[in-house]
């Protein structure tokens, strides 16, 4: 069976508050529903061992309809980590882990070096201004130390392929152009998906990511085929006013943290926190009420992070401090012990 609300409106059908256009739908192994102020879900399986897919930020609580009631004691897990979880009949009650939780563990212990990539004086940058030579500085400044530069998209896709055992994270000053071989721009993003699953760090630095690559007009398909959405505004937005998230402070520090706050930037790009986003982790967002995130990172189903910046043309002594600050704890806090990885 399948009930779907075709209205812009929540609406209540056989007692079912359904979100707008959300729906419910039932066969004899598999539930879904899409319902008003609940995270939606889809469910499959039998009364012995069933899964879950669950539309939500960590920290939310969900209620999972299953296919059918388990048999016996209940034993929940979210990515693996055990997660305690009520059970009334043929549904589960449960509050979703921090993201950071429950994201798998890399298979190798991630590398000492930092990249940025510079393509030379002839590539322009797209709507940032904060050039490769900047990031370079500012990092070799740093704890993290000098970092390596990446002449060529061809020295781009091979680091991405060998994964982050060596480069563990990659710096794209380049905004929304990302550097590709002609034609290959959906190729460079399928890496730096794979980079991300396993254990690498992605940067993108202002604008639309990934919107455009390799001579291509990539558009919104970028980010979306990545299940990401994008905040809208206009392009010449001014500045706004910021705010540092409590996870950003623990991460930048009170005292960048401070500054970043007296400061502004544009946030006409950000990351939604709505229905459509797969969950992030938010450093810094726009201070006004309903605003977007502005800084923050997905772990886009693996153990590291693909960082946006969402603004046209970033605020240069903000987007600066708060990239090495966040590759400098990240540093300090890996995904897998040394020792472990041994």
């Amino acid at each position: 069976t399948f009930v779907v609300n075709l209205d812009a409106k929540p609406r209540t059908v056989d007692g079912v508050n359904l979100a707008s256009y959300g729906f419910t739908a039932a066969s004899p192994t598999m539930r879904a529903a899409l319902r008003q102020g609940e995270p939606g879900f889809v469910s499959s399986g039998t009364a012995r061992n069933a899964e879950a897919w669950v539309l939500a930020h960590g920290g939310e609580t969900a209620r999972i309809d299953l296919p059918a009631a388990p048999a016996g004691a209940v034993a929940v897990r979210v990515d693996g980590t055990p997660v305690a979880a009520q059970r009334d009949g043929a549904r589960l009650t449960l509050k979703l882990p921090d993201l950071t939780a429950v994201a798998t563990k890399p298979a190798v212990w991630p590398g000492k070096a930092v990249a940025v990539i510079d393509l030379g004086a002839g590539v322009g940058l797209s709507w940032s201004t904060v050039q490769p030579a900047q990031y370079v500085a500012a990092l070799t400044a740093s704890k993290l130390g000098a970092p390596r530069v990446l002449r060529s998209a061809t020295e781009v896709a091979r680091v991405l392929e060998q994964g982050p055992a060596d480069v563990w994270a990659i710096i794209n000053p380049y905004g929304e152009q990302l550097p590709a071989e002609p034609g290959a721009a959906r190729a460079q993003i399928d890496r730096v998906k794979a980079f991300v699953g396993r254990g690498g760090v992605w940067w993108e630095t202002g604008g639309y990511s990934f919107h455009n690559g390799g001579g291509q007009v990539v558009g919104p398909d970028g980010l979306g085929g990545l299940g990401i959405p994008v905040g809208g505004g206009e392009v010449d937005a001014p500045a706004e006013p910021l705010n540092v998230t409590s996870t950003g402070r623990a991460w930048l520090g009170d005292a960048l943290a401070g500054r970043v706050q007296a400061l502004v930037s544009p946030v006409n790009r950000g990351l939604p926190r709505s229905s459509a986003d797969p969950g992030h982790v938010a450093l810094v967002s726009a201070a006004r009420d309903g605003g977007d995130d502005f800084i923050g990172g997905y772990r886009l189903g693996g153990y590291g992070w693909l960082w946006r910046i969402g603004g046209f043309n970033p605020n240069p002594a903000v987007v600066t401090p708060v990239v090495v600050a966040t590759l400098e704890y990240l540093a300090a806090h890996p995904p897998l012990d040394r020792a472990a990885a041994r």
